[in-house]
């Protein structure tokens, strides 16, 4: 186990056993930071009071047990610091002003909440846009990869604008990542514009990408008529 905790932790003695691990919650906390609070409420106090409240860490899901530390204002939120992205379960025990605790987590056993911590952004790439017209519409294929190891449930949103640096103005909402979608262009105005791609995964990191060049959008049909019939050779008169 390879959790930098304070000087203080102490593993939990495990017994000698080969066992699965034990499944982390189904509703595991998902955060985009490697420090976060977690809230608790202390529930039937005596009249001795609290003397501590302490903090139970694991890395894989229960199997084994590390005490993180005691919170020393003894008042929710617990401060809590992980070295790197992951999977962590939390336990909590609070003892009383005259000693008495509950034991500590046992290997195997679950944890009251589970936080999986991922602070890297998405992968999000525009592929070429493509210019379409279809029934009279003027249309463009917006296609993209995104790619993460947990995207949100409507992880993708596409935006327009004239320039770079926005502001930008929405094309979809959030939709789902299909890779492709079908921009029917409303405004009969020649312009030139920008594409943005914006991808959020389940933590709340997001990613963008916008076009490298702008996109000449001219919805006009040249038209021309016939001005005027003139002979290139015109016949020799005679001698």
């Amino acid at each position: 186990f390879s959790f930098s905790a304070p000087p203080e932790a102490e593993p939990v003695p495990a017994p000698e056993m080969s066992m699965a691990v034990a499944p982390l919650p189904a509703n595991v906390r998902r955060i985009n930071s490697r420090t976060f609070k977690i809230g608790y409420e202390v529930q039937d106090v005596g009249p001795s009071g609290v003397g501590s409240v302490e903090l139970y860490i694991s890395e894989d899901g229960g199997r084994k047990w590390f005490h993180y530390g005691s919170d020393l204002d003894r008042t929710s939120p617990f401060e809590v610091a992980v070295p790197r992205d992951g999977s962590y379960g939390f336990a909590i025990r609070v003892r009383s002003g005259m000693g008495v605790v509950a034991d500590p987590p046992q290997p195997l056993e679950p944890p009251e909440v589970a936080v999986l911590v991922d602070t890297t952004p998405p992968t999000a790439r525009l592929m070429p846009l493509r210019q379409e017209a279809q029934g009279g519409s003027y249309q463009i294929r917006i296609a993209w990869f995104a790619q993460d190891q947990s995207l949100a449930e409507r992880p993708i949103s596409l935006s327009e604008s004239a320039s770079p640096e926005g502001p930008w103005t929405p094309i979809t909402g959030w939709i789902a990542n299909e890779g492709r979608y079908l921009w029917t262009v409303t405004s009969l105005a020649p312009r030139r514009v920008y594409v943005r791609l914006e991808v959020r995964d389940a933590a709340g990191n997001t990613a963008t990408a916008i076009t490298d060049q702008p996109l000449l959008i001219d919805t006009s049909r040249p038209t021309a008529r016939i001005l005027d019939v003139e002979s290139v050779n015109p016949p020799s008169s005679g001698p």
